[in-house]
C-alpha cells in the first residue's frame, strides 16, 4: 500500500510546487522586459532609448532569450524546492554555521546557484548587445587578431558571484525556512503584500553586495582574465583594463552590473516566496476514511509523520483549524466506534498531542536543570566544615563507622601510587582546560568558536510551532466538548490535558527567567522570524488554560488532580496568572 508521504508528495506537494514555479515563469516575462528597459537606459537620448527598447522586445532574439531563461528558471526552482524546510538548522557557533555549507547537498546547491547565475548573466549580455555581447572583439580593424572582451567577462563573473552570495544567504540567513502565516489569507493577497517589500530588500541587498565584488575584482580580477586569455587564445586589450581604479569607475558598467544582480536575485526570491506561500497553505485531511486505500492517509497519520516535517506541520495546522472552525469534523472526532463504542479517533489525536507537549516539556526541564547545576554556589567566607558533635561534645561515630565499613583496605604504597597518578592526571586535565580556554579567548578564535547568544534556547524552541498548534487544538476541542461532546470522551482526558499544559507552562516560565529576555534592539539576527516562538508558546499556554477554565468553571475543582496542579488551577480561576 502506498504510504502517506508518497501519496502527499505525488498528489499535493508536486502540484503546489508546480503551480509556484508556473507563476514564477509567468512573472519572468514582465520582469525581463523591465530589466531590458532599465538596463538600456540612455538619459541623453530618450527617444532613441524607447525606440531601441521596443524593437528589441518584439525581436526574435528577445523571445528566444526569454524562452531560454524560462527553462533555466524551471530547472533552478525544481532543484531549490528540495532545500526548503519547516525546521531550520540552529548552530551553536559561527564555525558550525559555515561548516553546514560543506555538506554534499549544500555544495551541490551552491554549484547550481553559481552556474545558473553565470548563465543568466551571460543571457543578459546577449540581450544588451553592444560592448557586452561577445567574449571577443577585433583588437584592430586592420588586423585579424581577437582580444578578450573584459566587459563581457566582468558581468558573467558577477553573475557567478551573485549566485554564490544567494546560496550563502539561503542557508546562513535561513532563507529556506518556511514559516506558516499566523493568519491564513488567500494566496493573491499574500503575494501582493510581499512583492513590493521583496523588491526593496533585493535592491538594498544588491547595493550592499556589489561593493565586495568590486573590491575582489580590483585585487584578483587579473586571475580569471589571464586564465581566460590563455585558454581561449585571446589577447588582452591594451586600451583598457577593468582591474584598475579608472576601469572600475565606469558608471555605465556599474549601472549594468547593478541591474544584472537585481534581475538574477529578484526572480529567485520571488520564486522562493511563491513556493512558501503555496506549500504553507491549509490542507484538510480526513478524520476517518471508509476506503481501504485511504485508511493510512487520515489526520492521525499526518500527525505522526515525523520523517516528512512539512506533512506533520500541515497535519497539526489542520487539527488547529478543525478545533476552531469545523463543527462537523469535531463531531466526527468526538464520535464512538461502531461496534464497540470506543473513542478511537479522540484517543489517537490526544496521544499524539500529549506526546509532543511532553517531549518539549522534557527538553525545557533538562535545560533548566543544566542552568541550575552550572550556577556557582556561594559559600560564606571563613566558614569551615566542622565535625558533628553529640550532646557530650564528642565527635559522632556514625559517619566514621560507615566509612570504615565501605572503604577497602589498602596499603600505604597503593595509596601513594594512586595519589601521584591522580595528581598527574588532574594536572594534565587542568593544563589542557587552561590551554583551550586561553585559545578560545583570542578575538578571531572566539568569534568563530564562541557560542552564539541564546543558541541553545533556540534549539529547544525551533520546532515549537507544533506544540503551539497542539495546545491550541486541545484547548479549543476541550472547550467545545462542553456542549458538543455527547459521550463525555474529552472529559475523561481532562486531567491529563490540564496537567500537561500546566507543567509545560511552569517550565517555560522558569526557563525564560533563567535564559534572560529578548536580544538587544537593532541586533541583526537571522533567526528573528522564529525567535518569538517561545514567547508565543508561553502566551498560548496561558490563554489555552484560561479557555478551558472559562468553559468548565468550578467543575474543574471536582476532578482528581494533584495538589500542586489544583493550587495552580485556583490561581488561574482567580485570574492571578
Amino acid at each position: 500500500m502506498e504510504t502517506l508521504a508518497e501519496w502527499f508528495t505525488r498528489e499535493v506537494f508536486r502540484w503546489r510546487t508546480g503551480a509556484a514555479i508556473t507563476w514564477t515563469v509567468i512573472m519572468l516575462c514582465p520582469l525581463t522586459t523591465m530589466y531590458l528597459l532599465l538596463a538600456s537606459f540612455h538619459p541623453s537620448h530618450p527617444f532613441q532609448w524607447i525606440t531601441d527598447f521596443l524593437f528589441a522586445v518584439i525581436s526574435l532574439h528577445f523571445i528566444m532569450s526569454l524562452t531560454f531563461l524560462s527553462l533555466i528558471s524551471v530547472l533552478f526552482h525544481v532543484i531549490s524546492s528540495r532545500t526548503f524546510t519547516v525546521v531550520p538548522y540552529i548552530s551553536l557557533t559561527r564555525l558550525a554555521a559555515f561548516l553546514q555549507l560543506c555538506k554534499a547537498q549544500c555544495l551541490t546547491y551552491g554549484t547550481v546557484c553559481a552556474v545558473t547565475g553565470g548563465i543568466i548573466a551571460w543571457t543578459c549580455t546577449c540581450m544588451l548587445g553592444g560592448r557586452y555581447a561577445n567574449l571577443s572583439f577585433r583588437c584592430d580593424e586592420s588586423s585579424d587578431a581577437y582580444c578578450l572582451n573584459e566587459y563581457h567577462l566582468f558581468l558573467v563573473l558577477y553573475g557567478i558571484y551573485t549566485g554564490l552570495f544567494y546560496f550563502t544567504r539561503h542557508y546562513l540567513q535561513q532563507q529556506n525556512y518556511m514559516q506558516f502565516p499566523a493568519l491564513q489569507q488567500a494566496k493573491v493577497f499574500q503575494v501582493r503584500s510581499q512583492i513590493v517589500p521583496l523588491l526593496y530588500s533585493t535592491l538594498g541587498y544588491v547595493l550592499w553586495q556589489i561593493k565586495f565584488f568590486y573590491i575582489l575584482y580590483y585585487f584578483f580580477g587579473y586571475i580569471p582574465r589571464n586564465w581566460m586569455s590563455k585558454n581561449s587564445s585571446l589577447k588582452l586589450s591594451t586600451v583598457y583594463s577593468l582591474d584598475t581604479l579608472y576601469g572600475l569607475l565606469d558608471v555605465v558598467l556599474l549601472w549594468q552590473t547593478f541591474w544584472c544582480g537585481v534581475f538574477i536575485q529578484y526572480p529567485w526570491s520571488l520564486g522562493a516566496t511563491l513556493f512558501k506561500i503555496y506549500n504553507t497553505e491549509h490542507f484538510e485531511f480526513p478524520v476517518t476514511s471508509m476506503f481501504d486505500s485511504f485508511k493510512n492517509k487520515c489526520l492521525v497519520d499526518a500527525l505522526n509523520e515525523k520523517p516528512m516535517s512539512l506533512l506533520q506541520y500541515l497535519g497539526f495546522h489542520d487539527l488547529c483549524h478543525l478545533s476552531k472552525h469545523s463543527f462537523a469534523r469535531r463531531k466526527e472526532l468526538f464520535s464512538l466506534s461502531q461496534p464497540g463504542g470506543h473513542p478511537h479517533n479522540w484517543n489517537k489525536v490526544l496521544s499524539v498531542c500529549l506526546s509532543v507537549i511532553i517531549e518539549l516539556n522534557d527538553k525545557v526541564q533538562e535545560a533548566n536543570w543544566l542552568v541550575l547545576s552550572s550556577a556557582p554556589i556561594r559559600q560564606p567566607s571563613g566558614d569551615k566544615p566542622h565535625p558533628s558533635h553529640n550532646r557530650d561534645g564528642q565527635t559522632s561515630s556514625l559517619h566514621i563507622r560507615s566509612f570504615h565499613q565501605l572503604a577497602p583496605i589498602t596499603t600505604i604504597g597503593d595509596e601513594t601510587g594512586k595519589t601521584v597518578g591522580q595528581s598527574h592526571q588532574k594536572q594534565a586535565v587542568t593544563f589542557k582546560t587552561k590551554l583551550i580556554s586561553n585559545f578560545k579567548k583570542r578575538p578571531i578564535i572566539s568569534y568563530f568558536l564562541g557560542e552564539l547568544p541564546e543558541a541553545r534556547s533556540r534549539q529547544i524552541y525551533v520546532g515549537a510551532q507544533i506544540q503551539i498548534w497542539a495546545v491550541e487544538a486541545l484547548s479549543s476541542l476541550t472547550a467545545a466538548s462542553y456542549q458538543e461532546d455527547s459521550y463525555g470522551v474529552v472529559q475523561m482526558s481532562l486531567p491529563k490535558i490540564i496537567t500537561a499544559m500546566l507543567s509545560l507552562q511552569e517550565n517555560i516560565d522558569r526557563h525564560l527567567k533563567t535564559a534572560g529576555g529578548p536580544g538587544r534592539k537593532g541586533q541583526k539576527d537571522q533567526t528573528a522570524n522564529y525567535l518569538a516562538l517561545r514567547y508565543l508558546l508561553q502566551n498560548t499556554l496561558k490563554s489555552s488554560i484560561y479557555r478551558i477554565i472559562d468553559s468548565f468553571g468550578k467543575c474543574i475543582i471536582d476532578l482528581r488532580l494533584p495538589a500542586d496542579v489544583e493550587k495552580k488551577i485556583k490561581s488561574f480561576m482567580d485570574y492571578k496568572e
